[in-house]
């Protein structure tokens, strides 16, 4: 019972944190809700890989239109329980999930991740799975920071060679919940090969610039599609 008000604690934190962060709120949320619904004659089912305590979703499905199916996964079974007690709504499905998996779910017309990817590094195997929970000519959208603004903040403490590498490991503390947790600076330029590498094509990068108590800062918004499923060439007529 104390372990889970610990738990429900830490999330009841991090959910408040999320409510007030001026990044996803004022800057990736409306661009987000707004693609999705420019595209709303073609994003009819989706899924956020990494939906944390359930508030980007709900703020999704309460503003998109056009939406069928909202699927929320997240590796967590402890946030999962407390994103459908808080979040609950008819069209969305929180599900317990570990992306290095297979999908429970294919034939998505949109997949976003919010700064998922900085809790892991890589593998060909989870770009694999994402490619496959996608339809043909399906979209996925990812959000992430601009490293170097960070690294150039601490460049004493972090090991760049590994960054120039393709990906730096560090642990953080979280400011808010007081958890330490791993924190993975994938290169953009290695994000962008190893989804192409797997069948996407790279659609768009944009730039999100913004003004964060009072500092620079900005963000990537990478688009992928999934190509066209090729058609098998027809068979000649042979006289038989």
């Amino acid at each position: 019972m104390g372990t889970n008000n610990f738990w429900t604690d830490k999330f009841e934190i991090w959910d408040s944190f999320v409510r007030e962060d001026y990044i996803r709120n004022n800057v990736i949320l409306p661009h987000l809700i707004n693609y999705i619904n420019s595209n709303h004659k073609k994003i009819h089912h989706l899924a956020d890989i990494g939906c944390g305590t359930g508030y980007i979703p709900y703020r999704i499905i309460s503003s998109a239109i056009n939406i069928q199916t909202f699927n929320c996964l997240d590796i967590d079974e402890k946030v999962i329980t407390f994103a459908n007690q808080k979040y609950y709504n008819s069209k969305l499905e929180f599900i317990v999930h570990d992306l290095f998996k297979i999908l429970p779910i294919n034939n998505l017309d949109f997949i976003y991740s919010i700064f998922t990817l900085l809790e892991f590094k890589l593998t060909d195997e989870l770009c694999y799975n994402i490619f496959n929970a996608i339809a043909y000519e399906g979209q996925l959208l990812i959000y992430i920071p601009d490293f170097l603004i960070d690294i150039l903040k601490n460049i004493n403490s972090y090991n760049t060679e590994t960054y120039i590498d393709g990906c730096l490991s560090t642990k953080k503390i979280d400011k808010k919940t007081k958890i330490e947790y791993p924190f993975y600076m994938n290169r953009i330029e290695f994000i962008i090969h190893a989804f192409i590498k797997v069948g996407f094509s790279l659609n768009s990068l944009e730039i999100l610039d913004f003004v964060d108590s009072n500092e620079k800062n900005r963000i990537f918004s990478l688009l992928f599609v999934k190509p066209p499923q090729k058609k098998s060439p027809a068979l000649k007529n042979q006289g038989f």
